[in-house]
């Protein structure tokens, strides 16, 4: 009882995140879950704005140069303004009065699954948290001890799934699933949905050539303070699940998530299989 008058208070308070009202004038704004692909697509489209515009390539991991973020806008004239933020959104930003007067940019929502996203979460921050992942996924329905968990997660992905569904033409949802599966086609079909200047195929390929795990490590240390972005893979993520994280998370979903983007929580097999299915 205490947990569930805890979570409603919380989303309560999502209504004053006006944040996306305010933060609109762009050609592109991607809302994206923790774990989700964040630093590899920005620095993905970084490197394809870099090449395209003869401009130097990414230098970190954290360069704002080229693709920033809401309250870090890039100042390049000439360039797409493109934006990535983990901000969740107020049900007034987008509500059909909001549009009848006030002009929204196109959003990509970066999804992952949300079973791997929180143990790939957990491994980059455990050192910090000092604790199990059992602990660790019941999470803080008040949002003070982590910088992301299940709470979290799914207001974020209740906020986004109702944009979807308000603007199914201006919104695109980019699985990060997909993104491993086929880097260049899914970038460049990022790149076309925000109708941005054409570009070879070829620019994908050689920015895709550039943001590999191996290269972007190179450019990771200044964001290690935050923890370890670029991370090998680890085994089968699933497996950190005891049987009772596997009903706690699976009764978690069942009550409050309202927008699961195409994945179905109400069962657990291996991540290769959830790969496979994406």
């Amino acid at each position: 009882m205490w947990t569930e008058l805890q979570n409603r208070w919380s989303m309560s308070r999502d209504i004053v995140k006006l944040s996306c009202l305010r933060y609109r004038d762009y050609d592109g704004y991607f809302a994206s879950m923790h774990q989700s692909g964040n630093h590899w697509m920005r620095h993905l489209l970084g490197t394809v704005i870099a090449i395209h515009h003869d401009l130097p390539a990414p230098q970190h991991l954290a360069d704002m140069r080229l693709i920033g973020e809401p309250r870090c806008p890039t100042q390049i004239p000439g360039i797409p303004r493109l934006v990535f933020s983990h901000k969740i959104c107020s049900t007034l930003v987008h509500s059909a009065a909001s549009r009848a007067f006030v002009a929204f940019p196109r959003y990509v929502i970066m999804v992952r699954d949300l079973r791997t996203m929180l143990v790939s979460h957990f491994e980059r921050f455990k050192d910090r948290y000092r604790m199990s992942f059992s602990e660790y996924l019941r999470g803080d329905v008040t949002g003070r001890r982590f910088d992301c968990d299940i709470w979290d997660s799914v207001r974020f992905l209740n906020a986004w799934g109702r944009v979807c569904s308000r603007m199914p033409g201006q919104t695109m949802v980019l699985r990060f699933e997909d993104l491993r599966a086929d880097v260049v086609s899914q970038a460049m079909k990022v790149w076309n949905f925000l109708e941005l200047p054409p570009v070879e195929r070829s620019v994908f390929e050689q920015a895709a050539a550039a943001s590999t795990k191996d290269q972007m490590k190179t450019k990771e240390e200044r964001v290690r303070k935050h923890g370890t972005v670029v991370r090998p893979d680890g085994g089968d993520a699933l497996a950190r699940y005891s049987p009772k994280d596997r009903a706690f998370f699976m009764e978690t979903c069942e009550r409050y998530l309202r927008h699961s983007f195409g994945y179905d929580y109400n069962w657990f097999e291996s991540s290769a299989a959830i790969r496979r299915a994406a």
